[in-house]
């Protein structure tokens, strides 16, 4: 059970990784066409 909750803990800082890395790079090609 305890292991379960930090596999949780991962995904979700995982996925939080994944939006920010992806917002950056989305507001910087954004920067680049303008």
């Amino acid at each position: 059970m305890k292991m379960q909750a930090q596999n949780k803990i991962i995904m979700v800082m995982e996925s939080q990784i994944l939006v920010l890395s992806f917002c950056t790079g989305f507001s910087s090609a954004v920067a680049t066409e303008t």
